[in-house]
């Protein structure tokens, strides 16, 4: 049986507890904080690297798990390790969340931009 559920704490058969990420309150950062990272994230690594158009977004916004999908508010194509570099000290200079994009078969939900924020493509 489920318990605690304003904690957003499950609680398994075996007694274990799990964490429901999905039911956590998942404010979004500051909206100007996220427009100036987005744009230096854009000039930093060029258009064929970065990308905010609906369909790259909508692409990254879902997994096979049963969680509800999320936009991020940027998809970026890293092809170096600078570039993640850049990507991820950028964000954090702007308190923007970053979440790893792989192939997206995620059962678990890993992969949804709860928060928005950026998705690295690793694919």
């Amino acid at each position: 049986a489920a318990v605690g559920t304003a904690s957003a704490l499950w609680w398994c058969a075996s007694g274990h507890e799990v964490h429901a990420l999905h039911r956590l309150p998942q404010p979004r950062p500051d909206e100007q904080a996220m427009v100036m990272c987005l744009a230096e994230l854009r000039s930093l690594l060029g258009d064929d690297k970065f990308s905010s158009d609906n369909d790259a977004r909508e692409s990254h916004s879902t997994d096979y798990s049963f969680h509800e999908g999320a936009l991020p508010d940027a998809v970026v194509f890293p092809t170096s390790t600078e570039d993640v570099q850049t990507v991820l000290r950028t964000c954090n200079r702007f308190k923007v969340p970053v979440v790893a994009y792989g192939a997206a078969t995620s059962l678990e939900g890993h992969i949804l931009p709860l928060r928005g924020g950026v998705s690295i493509d690793f694919a």
